[in-house]
């Protein structure tokens, strides 16, 4: 007869007569800290495999024509905009971080190249959007220098003022350069200009294309590569319970309801619930992951979300290995309680 038990205490009821005499297979549930540990480890790899498949995607997509061209044509967009210069070591930055990180831009200067770089940023909207788009941006520009005041002797002033031919101009009050570019320039280009290019129509395509390689190409290949790879293909070796590597080392492997192996079919079946555990628990901030691991905690039979969809158990294989079939049971029982035979060669008379 064989015997598996669930824990210390209890037995499983017979599951097969057996010729050769009885077989006793006893497994208890896993320490909860050594399974902790055991998917903390498994998951600081993946973390690592993840972080490595990325950064080498990303170097494989930077040798392609397309994505060459395509990143040459965003730098020059940026530059033509006039909110991006060329840094000190050739890449493009934009201007008032440029600015600021040089101390020998004086407030005056500074002042000057937003003016300048403003422009040029007005050109470059006039023959990349529409109409209608680049007359809202002239608008709003406007209307928000005529609305820009400061405090002056204790009197608060405008900024610009209409002369009397109708044009904007600055009024020039105390400390001019210093207040118009910290408390306008800068702000006005980090909060709206920035906003009006990554809308602008010829921009927001390249930006796209570039967004589009990480999100359908750089991600999916760095994360779901990295779980199968940590979670499926390590279980395909350790097919004695299905075990990870973290799993391995904290002798940790999984049984069905009949307390063997799972089989391909449901194994893969629980990586893919545990695939979509892994996308929805990310979606979710966490707390799908908080569900999962409070059922390991405090359920019945100790499952995790993926162990409880398809009735499967983690047990210790620190004393008995979980086994694939009852007939390598029963062969292992015949390897323990009999004798080799004795194989001779006898001469013919």
């Amino acid at each position: 007869m064989v015997y598996a038990t669930e824990t210390s205490i209890k037995e499983y009821n017979e599951i097969q007569q057996n010729t050769f005499g009885t077989i006793e297979v006893k497994y208890t549930r896993p320490k909860f800290v050594h399974r902790i540990l055991a998917n903390l480890l498994d998951f600081i790899v993946f973390v690592f495999i993840a972080i490595a498949g990325f950064l080498g995607t990303r170097e494989i997509l930077k040798s392609t024509d397309h994505y060459k061209t395509t990143m040459k044509e965003l730098s020059q967009a940026r530059l033509n905009s006039g909110l991006y210069v060329l840094g000190d070591y050739n890449e493009v930055t934009d201007l008032i971080s440029y600015m600021n990180n040089h101390s020998n831009y004086t407030f005056s200067s500074k002042v000057y190249l937003c003016e300048k770089h403003l422009d040029q940023f007005l050109m470059f909207e006039a023959t990349t959007c529409s109409l209608n788009k680049y007359t809202e941006i002239v608008n709003h520009y406007d209307a928000f220098r005529l609305a820009a005041i400061g405090v002056s002797n204790g009197s608060v002033v405008h900024l610009w003022e209409k002369d009397s031919s109708g044009k904007i101009v600055k009024t020039d009050f105390y400390n001019t350069a210093k207040y118009y570019y910290a408390a306008w320039y800068a702000t006005y280009y980090d909060y709206y200009l920035q906003g009006y290019l990554a809308t602008n129509p010829y921009y927001y395509d390249l930006t796209k294309t570039i967004s589009n390689y990480l999100l359908y190409l750089q991600i999916p290949v760095s994360f779901g590569g990295s779980l199968i790879l940590i979670y499926f293909v390590p279980t395909l070796f350790f097919r004695h319970g299905r075990m990870t590597l973290g799993k391995w080392l904290y002798h940790i492997g999984t049984v069905d309801s009949r307390y063997l192996s799972p089989t391909f079919w449901r194994n893969l079946a629980k990586f893919g619930i545990f695939f979509f555990e892994m996308i929805a628990g990310v979606a979710s901030l966490g707390i799908l992951f908080i569900i999962s691991v409070s059922m390991m905690a405090f359920s019945k039979k100790r499952q995790s979300f993926p162990e409880f969809m398809l009735g499967l158990q983690e047990v210790d294989t620190s004393k008995n290995r979980v086994y694939m079939s009852m007939v390598e049971i029963q062969l292992k029982n015949v390897q323990t309680n009999k004798k080799a035979n004795d194989f001779r060669l006898i001469d013919n008379p």
